[in-house]
């Protein structure tokens, strides 16, 4: 088992870690999609009603969840190599700098009504959930897929689901998910 890549070869160690790698995190992040997308759907019951009536809004609705509610929040730390200034503000050289995806996938000059959740959102795809350019995630199609297939399921077989109490949010960095979904089926 070889990658290649201008000369430069992986080795089989590191091959084996890359897939360890990218099967926890897809695990941990798919995990909050399906969970937090549940939520999502039954705190907004138009919105839940949309994906009833219409199924094939499916993938859109999964990329309004992934920009709503993403399940990586802040990332992207780093430190201030030199003086700078970033979206108008001062940055020092040795400051401490974090991209917040959660922000910047509410960000009102790319997302029209940003606060709000809508699973026909035109434009729902432009989220950065999944980073941007070399930090772009490799899992994306399995996660997009993986959400998909569960939230379609869950919505064929249930489409009269309700919230049984209010839920909580894992007190977890950098992934932000639920740590409890109590349902009623409503079968």
């Amino acid at each position: 088992m070889k990658s290649e890549e201008e000369g430069d070869r992986l080795t089989e160690n590191e091959l084996a870690n890359l897939l360890f790698t990218i099967m926890a995190a897809g695990n941990e992040t798919t995990t909050s999609l399906i969970s937090s997308g549940t939520k999502l759907l039954l705190t907004h019951p138009d919105e839940y009603r949309k994906l009833v009536d219409d199924p094939g809004l499916i993938g859109n609705a999964v990329d309004e969840i992934l920009r709503y509610e993403a399940p990586i929040q802040n990332s992207f730390m780093r430190i201030a190599a030199h003086d700078t200034e970033l979206g108008g503000e001062e940055v020092v050289e040795g400051e401490l700098v974090a991209a917040l995806v959660g922000a910047a996938n509410r960000d009102p000059a790319v997302f029209d009504d940003p606060d709000r959740f809508l699973v026909d959102r035109r434009n729902a795809e432009e989220h950065l959930s999944f980073g941007s350019g070399i930090h772009f995630c490799l899992g994306r199609r399995v996660g997009l897929q993986s959400g998909m297939v569960a939230l379609a399921s869950l919505i064929r077989r249930f489409p009269k689901l309700e919230l049984a109490e209010e839920t909580r949010w894992r007190k977890t960095i950098p992934t932000r998910r639920l740590d409890r979904l109590d349902i009623v089926t409503g079968a």
